[in-house]
């Protein structure tokens, strides 16, 4: 194992350093990569993280952390222009299996928010404010989530309920 990544948000944020240095005590000599809500582009992030972390991937980590891990770059603040487009599908390409009779399972209909709320991380995206994931992919993992009786979907969308395409898809 030569990288673990860790999600950094604000609740989360106290126990970060904790669980590095108690890796590090148990024998981890690999790198360290945070991704999430606290990491963010606009502000000098490095200061506020020891120097443990080898990585700091702002904005959609699909491709960063994968660019991380193989690639091993030279820079520590990864970002990538990813399209929604090229996202696929963890459930339709099963790598997250949904087991049968599923508690709960998390979906994502769309990125983005249109407002700018200055308690808030959640930004806007290249492609706008708010984009849709392709509508036949959500067909699909619903179709999906039919066939394999989900008791619970959460949607994780900032703004799931604004506009008509909540209603359409």
């Amino acid at each position: 194992l030569t990288l673990i990544a860790i999600s950094a948000y604000i609740w989360s944020e106290e126990y970060i350093e904790p669980i590095m240095q108690k890796l590090r005590k148990y024998g981890f000599t690999g790198d360290f990569a945070l991704g999430g809500y606290q990491i963010t582009k606009e502000v000098p992030i490095e200061q506020f993280y020891s120097d443990d972390v080898r990585y700091f991937i702002s904005g959609p980590g699909e491709k960063s952390l994968v660019n991380a891990i193989v690639n091993r770059p030279n820079e520590r603040v990864l970002e990538s222009n990813l399209k929604l487009e090229e996202f696929v599908s963890p459930y339709l390409t099963n790598v997250l299996p949904v087991k049968q009779d599923a508690e709960m399972v998390r979906m994502e209909t769309q990125r983005g928010c249109r407002w700018r709320c200055s308690f808030c991380s959640y930004r806007g995206l290249d492609e706008g404010p708010v984009v849709g994931m392709d509508r036949e992919r959500l067909r699909n993992e619903f179709k999906l989530f039919a066939k394999r009786n989900v008791k619970k979907i959460n949607i994780l969308d900032p703004e799931f309920n604004a506009g008509r395409r909540c209603i359409d898809t």
